[in-house]
């Protein structure tokens, strides 16, 4: 029986009534334990992003691009982030880079953007890129004298 079901039933008794009291009792302890799957829940649905983790986005047609970001805040739902400068790795293959942040590096070509995060610690940067959480191997993307 729904919860506005029993509250009429519960109305349609007299006060005083013990099972008019029982279905009362019945609608509180409902309405507490919907709070606490309520709050359990928040707390599945917060995501694993914290301040100073490093994101990436590997993007691009025809060539690969690579940018990273830095996590600067975060609140339950999103997390702010701003681009950080990458450096290239020696000895990377002919017409492919190896690249890997500079953490604390914000680039000045960029500002702050708050994101909204996926629980799996993703970002949406663009309807062309999205953003994931560096797991500390470098990236490759495409040369300078090859595409970009």
């Amino acid at each position: 029986m729904s919860r506005p079901a029993l509250i009429r039933l519960a109305n349609a008794l007299p006060k005083g009534d013990p099972e008019r009291r029982t279905l009362l009792a019945m609608i509180q302890e409902a309405d507490e334990t919907q709070a606490v799957i309520r709050v359990a829940m928040d707390k599945m649905a917060a995501h694993p992003l914290s301040p100073g983790d490093i994101l990436y986005s590997s993007w691009g047609y025809d060539q690969t691009n690579v940018d990273f970001y830095e996590v600067l805040a975060v609140t339950k739902a999103t997390a702010t982030i701003q681009k950080i400068e990458k450096r290239i790795l020696p000895g990377s293959g002919r017409g492919q880079d190896s690249v890997v942040p500079i953490p604390g590096s914000l680039s000045q070509r960029s500002q702050p953007m708050v994101k909204r995060v996926r629980p799996e610690g993703s970002v949406k940067i663009s309807s062309y890129s999205n953003a994931y959480p560096w797991d500390g191997k470098p990236k490759q993307q495409t040369s300078a004298g090859y595409g970009h």
